[in-house]
């Protein structure tokens, strides 16, 4: 589903208290047609949210303690990660871009590239904070 969002189109059409995290499906997004992908958000702006499943813990994926170092290298990654998406949901930037992760080492040469959304500044607040305060009630607070 996560490779053609018009797959997406058919769930939330077909179930209006349905919602998707969008996340760690960005790459996916920027493989598909650009005009579709925006066209997609403007009009399921209420039910797209922006989350993710990453942290930088103090146990790697062998049930090993990681050092300071690893974990400090770690959210450096997400940071870059989530700063890159989100230049890509707010910008019409031109980005160099392959799939980053093949075989969980990056890709030496970017293989394509993608635009940014520039997708308007109400919709990104909807995806990365409203939105989630309407989908899971009591989160809300204050910054």
């Amino acid at each position: 589903m996560s490779y053609d969002v018009n797959e997406v189109i058919k769930r939330l059409d077909r179930y209006p208290n349905f919602a998707v995290e969008i996340g760690g499906r960005t790459r996916y997004l920027m493989w598909q047609a650009r005009g579709k992908v925006r066209s997609f958000f403007i009009e399921y702006q209420d039910r797209i949210l922006y989350g993710t499943d990453l942290s930088a813990g103090l146990f790697g994926s062998d049930g090993n303690h990681l050092s300071d170092e690893q974990i400090n290298n770690m959210k450096q990654s997400y940071l870059k990660r989530h700063d890159f998406f989100m230049r890509y949901y707010a910008s019409d930037e031109i980005f160099p871009w392959a799939n980053n992760i093949r075989g969980g080492r990056p890709v030496p040469e970017p293989e394509y590239t993608v635009q940014g959304l520039a997708l308007p500044k109400e919709e990104l607040e909807k995806v990365y904070y409203h939105n989630a305060v309407k989908w899971f009630p009591g989160i809300d607070r204050e910054y």
